[in-house]
This record gives C-alpha cells, sequence and structure tokens, in this order.
C-alpha cells in the first residue's frame, strides 16, 4: 500500500548546492574509512615499537611536531594534537596470511578558535604527506602537503593526511633526509 504525499511523508529529494557538498564530503569520509586498514584494525594499538621497528603503531603528536609528553598532556591548554597510525604495523594477516599494510595515517585535530600551524612528522625516505581531507575545506581534493612548512590547520578543525610514495622528480632536503628515520 503507497501512502500518498502530504506534511509528514514528503521529502524533497533535490538537494541544495550546500547539502549536495556535505554529502560529497560525507562520501569521501566513508571511503576513506572503507579503504585504509589502519581504521579496520582488529586488534588495539600497543603504543611500542613493533618488531623491532623505529616508529610507534601510535604516536601522539604537539604542534611543534614532538610527540606528546605527559606534561603536554596534562596541560589546560593543550587544543590541538595529531595521531599518526602506522599502516605498515597494523601486525595482523588477511585471511591468505598474507600481512596486511596500509598508509600511515595522520589526523590533525584543532579544538583552538585561532588557526594552528602544525609542524609535520618525519617521513621515511622517497614519502610525502598527502591532505586526504579537511573540515575547513571539505571540498577540497587530495592534494600533497610541503612537509618542510607547518600545515595550517584552521580553527575548529580537522584534517586527516596520509603517507605516499615522494615522486621521482621531486628532491627531498638533506636536513629532512637525515632526520626522517621515521
Amino acid at each position: 500500500m503507497e501512502l500518498p504525499d502530504n506534511e509528514r511523508t514528503w521529502l524533497n529529494w533535490e538537494l541544495s548546492a550546500e547539502q549536495q557538498a556535505f554529502y560529497d564530503f560525507v562520501r569521501s569520509v566513508i571511503r576513506l574509512q572503507r579503504t585504509q586498514p589502519v581504521f579496520q584494525r582488529r586488534k588495539f594499538f600497543l603504543g611500542r615499537p613493533i618488531r623491532g621497528e623505529d616508529i610507534l603503531d601510535i604516536s601522539w603528536f604537539e604542534p611543534s611536531g614532538k610527540e606528546m609528553t605527559e606534561e603536554a598532556w596534562n596541560t589546560g591548554y593543550a587544543r590541538c594534537l595529531g595521531v599518526r597510525w602506522a599502516g605498515d604495523l597494523i601486525g595482523e594477516t588477511d585471511e591468505n596470511g598474507a600481512p596486511i599494510v596500509g598508509d600511515t595515517i595522520l589526523p590533525l585535530m584543532n579544538e583552538h578558535h585561532d588557526a594552528i600551524p602544525f609542524t609535520m612528522p618525519a617521513l621515511k625516505d622517497g614519502q610525502q604527506w598527502e591532505r586526504l581531507l579537511n573540515t575547513a575545506e571539505a571540498s577540497a581534493a587530495p592534494s600533497p602537503v610541503d612537509g618542510q612548512q607547518p600545515y595550517e590547520l584552521s580553527g575548529r578543525s580537522m584534517a586527516v593526511l596520509r603517507t605516499r610514495a615522494q615522486p621521482e622528480n621531486a628532491q627531498q632536503p638533506e636536513a629532512t633526509a637525515a632526520s626522517a628515520n621515521r
């Protein structure tokens, strides 16, 4: 039995430009969750190096790019932080017994009302950061991020970045190559 349209049952399925932009943003968030293995972990993070690696499976960062200390966690004014989930240290296998490996993901969160420059954590040689999404620029397409410059994280926003292979023609400065043991 089909109900007639009335004030209670009728929905306008035509989306405004603002509604379409929000719909597209939500689709990109869902796609990110479905395609990135670090968001599908079956085990809790351990917060320690895995299999002799120099990097933790999960690391928390201050806007200065340094790992959070106990003192930093206890400051009342801490309003911005980043968390790095190592995609190559998931420590799980798929149904065929092959290791599950994905991108390293770096969500940056800024609760403060002002923009905060966020110094990016060091990377392994041959890698660069790529912004996948930013709540302050919901319609922006993924784009490379210059890891040498602080990332300007807008007030009351969140950005999600990932590691990706650096293009062959890009030169990595020596200072970054020396410090990119992570």
